[in-house]
């Protein structure tokens, strides 16, 4: 693909192989449960989680009588959805018009799925860091229902029977914005996050450009949307301004696939990890994704 400009047919056609590398990648991740029978191997660091549980509920009886089920289930769900919308972004490039800035929009959700579905799913954390993270996303998801008034009672209850979950635990509970801090411990930053699945280093400034641009697209902000002129506008005429060339750029959407499919990667490889379901088919998948990454990025580089 270059930056010239070309058409719908022609663009679909240099999008296939990132197309397929997206939907090979997206599908091992979905069918890893199938493929396991829906349960956590042994062992795993799953089934450890599941072996500590106990100690919890004994502390948190009904106000949270299946912690370390939550988190698994929430670990899924999130690999899910960040491969739900791989699946929509790649779908995008089939047609026969290239998206100006639909990719972005599913691309933000995916990278965000991602980023917070790894952070669930680590397979490098005991059980007690795993249901702080949990204990994070109930309170959120908890907090954004009572803001948003859709069921004032049940939302307030909620954020009541979780911030005393933490009191029994003795997990000091703050904000930090509007997301819940528990004992310390609160959502990723996303923008640092795709700086460290990207380039791997979390203080680069590549992270947070990104996930600005990305938001600036989803909120209709000038900033955002101007980028998506690919030529100059035209000498005014008499009755207004010019007109200048809007469209999509191969540059442009080949880093958009690059972090999206790192990102699916990631979370992939840490809940696959956590739940023992490293297999052949995640790993084929993983490894033609990555290939594909590293000519995108050799391909950005020299254009």
């Amino acid at each position: 693909m270059t930056d010239e400009q070309v058409s719908g047919p022609a663009f679909v056609v240099g999008m296939a192989d990132t197309v397929s590398a997206m939907r090979g990648l997206c599908a091992a991740a979905i069918e890893a449960s199938d493929r396991h029978g829906h349960q956590p191997a042994v062992p795993s660091v799953a089934m450890s989680d599941i072996s500590h549980e106990n100690r919890f509920i004994a502390r948190w009886g009904d106000d949270w009588p299946t912690p370390v089920q939550d988190a698994q289930t929430f670990g899924g769900m999130m690999l899910m959805a960040a491969a739900d919308f791989g699946y929509s972004y790649a779908a995008l490039f089939t047609g026969d018009r290239a998206p100006v800035y639909g990719h972005l929009a599913v691309a933000r959700a995916g990278i965000e799925a991602s980023i917070v579905g790894s952070w669930i799913s680590d397979p490098k954390i005991d059980t007690e860091q795993r249901l702080k993270r949990t204990l994070c996303e109930q309170l959120y998801s908890a907090m954004e229902v009572k803001r948003l008034k859709i069921d004032k009672g049940l939302a307030s209850a909620n954020v009541d029977r979780f911030k005393r979950c933490a009191m029994a635990m003795n997990w000091a509970i703050g904000e930090q914005g509007r997301k819940p801090v528990v004992d310390g411990t609160t959502r990723p930053s996303v923008g640092k996050s795709i700086a460290g699945i990207v380039v791997g280093d979390g203080s680069a400034d590549l992270g947070p450009v990104q996930w600005s641009y990305l938001s600036a697209v989803i909120h209709g902000t000038w900033h955002g949307l101007v980028q998506a002129i690919v030529d100059r506008p035209s000498a005014p005429g008499p009755l207004g301004p010019g007109l200048a060339m809007v469209g999509t750029s191969s540059k442009s959407v080949n880093a958009q696939s690059v972090c999206l499919l790192r990102a699916i990667r990631y979370v992939g490889t840490a809940r696959l990890t956590m739940m023992g379901w490293l297999d052949d088919e995640w790993t084929g998948a993983a490894q033609r994704s990555e290939s594909h990454e590293r000519a995108l990025v050799k391909w950005i580089i020299e254009n």
